[in-house]
């Protein structure tokens, strides 16, 4: 949002409808010289799929990572998502060097839980 976007909501309309949406946003990651592009979300309507959409979006979010000079465009997607055909297509890949780590059910609890008082009193 602004003239400096870091995060960016695009969409996509046919006959004055949305129809789809994608939100990125640039992220610096250590290690990384360049900044990196993350696509946080893609959606297409149901009806509206296989019609060129999804691929629209993602092209357009690879213009923009090409215009702030990002060395990385990437997304995470579960293994059962169908859209990663378009994925597959547009030629992203999954990257060895690129690991994903995460709390998942009630790890979250479990370190939310180790919290101590002055740790819960700084949060917003």
């Amino acid at each position: 949002f602004g003239p400096a976007a870091r995060m960016v909501v695009l969409v996509a309309e046919q006959a004055d409808a949305v129809v789809g949406l994608a939100i990125f946003n640039e992220q610096t990651i250590a290690g990384w010289a360049m900044p990196a592009i993350y696509v946080q979300d893609i959606y297409v309507l149901p009806e509206c799929r296989k019609r060129g959409i999804g691929g629209a979006l993602m092209t357009r979010i690879a213009v923009e990572a090409a215009a702030r000079k990002a060395r990385l465009l990437y997304l995470n997607v579960h293994e059962s998502n169908v859209a990663r055909r378009l994925y597959d297509g547009l030629g992203f890949s999954a990257v060895q060097q690129c690991l994903v780590y995460a709390l998942v059910g009630a790890r979250i609890g479990a370190l939310a839980s180790c919290a101590t008082a002055d740790v819960v009193a700084a949060s917003p």
